[in-house]
């Protein structure tokens, strides 16, 4: 359910906010007290002078074809050979009501000349399935829960469970058709994550 979206200056401004129930689950009552089970807010801003793009709230990152990271609509191979080349800005307004693939904090995007400056920082809350090591008494994380739902009692029980902090950067220079750019990205979990 949108709740309310707003666009304004042509696109400059934008900004959002959405709440999410999945059939099954309760609607203020029981472990949804307080209505929807997801909430999402994005504060969206471009081409304010030297920053072509401010995101707070809810947003996506888009780096490296895929190959560091893709948040936004992609396609997979096809006859159409021009979609093989995926193209995003690489900060970009969350609206969508699923609840993993986004992140939640603040981005920038400043230009310098032919050089741009990405940078963002994220922290959210994300549900996962933990399994007890008996040799070392550690918890570790075994599988990350992306579906969204949250019906029954073990689901309730691993909602929210996680701590995700993430940073990442991008440095770009771009002169005619060349085009050069750096990506980095960084993810800390609450609890270790044991690979299978």
């Amino acid at each position: 359910m949108l709740v309310r979206s707003k666009y304004n200056y042509k696109n400059l401004l934008q900004y959002g906010l959405l709440g999410d129930k999945d059939a099954g689950e309760q609607f203020f009552k029981g472990s949804q007290k307080l209505g929807f089970d997801f909430y999402s807010f994005h504060f969206f801003a471009r081409q304010l002078g030297k920053i072509k793009a401010f995101a707070l709230g809810d947003f996506t990152v888009n780096m490296g074809q895929g190959l560091i990271q893709w948040q936004s609509l992609a396609f997979k191979k096809s006859a159409d050979v021009l979609g093989i080349k995926r193209q995003s800005q690489i900060l970009r307004p969350y609206n969508s009501s699923g609840e993993f693939y986004f992140h939640r904090g603040m981005g920038a995007t400043v230009g310098f000349g032919n050089f741009q400056v990405t940078a963002f920082g994220s922290f959210k809350k994300i549900s996962a399935n933990f399994v007890d090591d008996t040799t070392t008494s550690e918890d570790h994380i075994s599988s990350f829960l992306n579906s969204g739902y949250h019906r029954t009692q073990s689901e309730i029980d691993d909602r929210n469970n996680l701590h995700q902090t993430s940073t990442g950067a991008n440095i770009s220079y771009q002169s005619g058709n060349l085009h050069i750019g750096v990506n980095g990205i960084y993810y800390r979990f609450s609890m270790p994550l044991q690979k299978r």
